[in-house]
C-alpha cells in the first residue's frame, strides 16, 4: 500500500539517478534496503532483528533511505510512533544488489535456476 501523499521523486524531485545514488550508500544502508526488498513491510525493530544491526544504525539508515525516496514509510496509531517501511515501488535494484526477483510478490521462488 502506497501512502496517498507519496511522491516517488521526493520533496523536490530526483537529485540523481537511482543507480548512482545506490552506489553512494553505506554497507548498512544497502543491507537495510536489501532486507526490505526481500522481506517487504517491516518495523524498525523487525529490521534490527533481521539485519542484526544496532538500533541507532538502523534508524540512521532508514532516515537516509527515506530522505532519498528509496523507501516508503507508513505510520500507525493515533500518535504516529509506530511505523512500517518498505522499498519504494519505483526503485528497482540493479543485479549487483541481488538476484532478479519481482519484489512485489513475496511468494515468488527466488531460485530461478533449473536443477
Amino acid at each position: 500500500m502506497v501512502p496517498p501523499d507519496y511522491n516517488p521523486d521526493g520533496p523536490s524531485g530526483p537529485d540523481q539517478p537511482v543507480e548512482e545514488l545506490l552506489n553512494q550508500l553505506s554497507p548498512s544502508q544497502i543491507l537495510v534496503l536489501k532486507t526490505l526488498a526481500y522481506e517487504g513491510w517491516l518495523s524498525r525493530n523487525q529490521l534490527k532483528k533481521e539485519t542484526r544491526l544496532p538500533e541507532r544504525t538502523v534508524k540512521r539508515a532508514l532516515s537516509t533511505l527515506e530522505d532519498h525516496s528509496l523507501i516508503t514509510k507508513i505510520t500507525h496509531g493515533e500518535d504516529g510512533r509506530k511505523a512500517n517501511y518498505n522499498i519504494s515501488p519505483v526503485v528497482e535494484l540493479p543485479p549487483k544488489f541481488g538476484p532478479g526477483v519481482d519484489y512485489s510478490d513475496p511468494n515468488q521462488d527466488q531460485n530461478t535456476d533449473d536443477i
